[in-house]
């Protein structure tokens, strides 16, 4: 729908850049209007009551006017401020990663209630949650944006799949044995991975978080949802890099749930 001149909407901040001496440029994703560009004037200066209301990852009501090219910000509540996730590092940069993501697919002025509600949801979570909201949130976006890998027939012959086969970025798929052998670039899936993506692309998010992923097949996930990604996107998130040096510096994470 067109945007009105003047309209009032809960919105997530997904980034935030500093705009000439004061002003401060956001990246919000709404549930009516999509993603929209918003200028917060003066957000800067110290007396701004605006600019502490409107940081990266929080959920807010805004008010805002159109502007020649860009929405004015005029006014803004905070609904969640989600302090714990900017409190922690390793949570800092998992929601930063979830807020790149939804950045990078969601186009603008474009209405998508339910990627508004899988970020926010996944945002909500991740308080609690860990490494398997990633996974499942990373799916999930795919799906809504159309690209949605294929788990249960082969993307290039149409064949249905009995048993996991090596995926393929660039097809969007796991393969059966006989294309697997035409396609160079797919890597082995285990059957635990295979299973778990099947699952994550019809569970709710509740139930997602209740499986147990040990950490190698958390790992696996992540490589195989971070290249198909990365394919997609012609790019790596740069909140990706972030979280991979935090895993170097401190570690892999828990099992997370119970098991599949």
């Amino acid at each position: 729908m067109p945007i009105p001149r003047t309209y009032q909407t809960e919105a997530v901040v997904l980034r935030a850049y500093d705009l000439g001496e004061a002003d401060r440029l956001l990246i919000i994703l709404t549930p009516a209007w999509g993603k929209v560009r918003a200028v917060v004037r003066g957000a800067r200066k110290p007396k701004s009551k605006l600019g502490g209301h409107l940081q990266p990852f929080t959920h807010v009501a805004v008010e805002l006017a159109q502007g020649r090219s860009l929405s004015i910000v005029t006014g803004a509540q905070v609904l969640h401020s989600f302090l714990p996730l900017k409190e922690d590092l390793v949570k800092l940069g998992q929601a930063s990663y979830i807020c790149e993501l939804a950045d990078a697919f969601a186009p603008e002025g474009e209405e998508n209630r339910p990627l508004f509600d899988l970020l926010l949801s996944s945002l909500r979570s991740l308080e609690e949650a860990g490494e398997g909201l990633l996974r499942y949130f990373e799916l999930r976006l795919l799906g809504l944006m159309g690209y949605g890998p294929e788990m249960r027939v082969c993307p290039s012959c149409r064949t249905p799949l009995a048993s996991p086969g090596p995926f393929s970025p660039s097809l969007g798929g796991s393969l059966c044995p006989a294309c697997a052998l035409k396609e160079p670039g797919a890597f082995p899936l285990s059957p635990a991975a295979f299973q778990a993506l099947r699952y994550f692309q019809t569970a709710g998010l509740a139930s997602a978080l209740r499986v147990r992923l040990e950490s190698p097949l958390l790992r696996e996930l992540g490589r195989v949802l971070g290249s198909y990604t990365r394919y997609i996107l012609e790019k790596k998130p740069r909140s990706a890099t972030f979280l991979e040096q935090l895993d170097d510096l401190i570690g892999p994470l828990q099992p997370e749930g119970k098991g599949l």
